[in-house]
């Protein structure tokens, strides 16, 4: 199964949606105990031959799917310290410092949301961050050109939504690379046994910057909208509406027979809606 996952905001009834996303997601497909197309310190543990760590599991039910990915603050022996769990969407790597790799992406998001479960020990707190860079040939040298990034504060018991907003330094200018982190501890004394679980990583984009999924495959109408939003899902099968208050809260869930569907948006002034999609 391949999970898409279109987030539809509709505020003072103007509607966005997302566009391109980073790989897995969700969290879905798993390799030798690492979710494939990020990278994690278990494996840059494990490629300066120290292996057996677990400071990165899969864990089940997700937010929406079957997996999420669970990050855990544990002491790692071999080397005597403790370390948070991280996973970034490119390969970690080490040699005279912890080197965060780049993904290819070329989108120009305005926000990046998520679902998560924190269990801090100790007043611990964890965080997140993107970066998007682009390489510039006159320097020779990558430039930043837009960053995002917030710290998870307080337990969190079930799968709660963060929205975090993406600053971009250079408007108007496409990147070339990113690099998206999670971590279970962001403080220099990282606490033993603080946990974050991560699920349905999101970008968020205006409607209409175009990306093949959204233009050929998902139709929204229609926009503006003021208490009927018509769901089309052309070549794809949905099973689910979930919609959301700007919380985080569900308000209501409603199952997909068909791939024409209309939702009726009365006396909500402002929601998130979210389409779980399977091809």
């Amino acid at each position: 199964m391949i999970k898409k996952l279109l987030t539809i905001s509709i505020l003072s009834f103007s509607v966005f949606g997302t566009a391109q996303q980073l790989s897995n997601n969700g969290f879905e497909n798993w390799t030798s105990g690492n979710p494939n197309n990020w990278g994690s310190f278990d494996e840059m543990l494990s490629g300066l031959g120290l292996p057996g760590t677990t400071l990165e599991t899969q864990v089940s039910p997700g937010n929406s799917g079957t997996l999420a990915c669970q990050l855990k603050t544990q002491t790692v022996v071999l080397i005597g310290q403790d370390l948070p769990g991280v996973i970034n969407s490119a390969p970690i790597t080490y040699s005279s410092q912890v080197d965060f790799g780049l993904s290819p992406y070329s989108g120009t998001p305005t926000d990046y949301t998520f679902y998560y479960k924190f269990s801090p020990v100790s007043g611990d707190t964890a965080a997140t961050q993107v970066i998007f860079t682009k390489w510039n040939t006159g320097t020779n040298y990558r430039d930043t050109i837009a960053y995002g990034g917030d710290l998870i504060v307080g337990a969190a018991a079930n799968f709660t939504m963060r929205s975090v907003p993406i600053t971009w330094l250079v408007p108007g200018v496409a990147p070339d690379s990113v690099s998206m982190i999670f971590l279970s501890s962001a403080g220099f004394v990282p606490q033993v046994n603080t946990t974050l679980t991560i699920d349905d990583v999101n970008m968020v984009f205006p409607l209409g910057i175009a990306e093949p999924f959204m233009l050929n495959e998902i139709a929204v109408y229609p926009n503006p909208a003021t208490d009927v939003v018509n769901f089309s899902t052309k070549n794809l099968t949905a099973s689910s509406v979930d919609v959301y208050d700007f919380s985080g809260k569900l308000i209501a869930s409603q199952v997909l027979r068909s791939e024409e569907h209309t939702s009726e948006l009365q006396s909500l002034a402002y929601l998130v809606c979210r389409l779980l999609l399977e091809k």
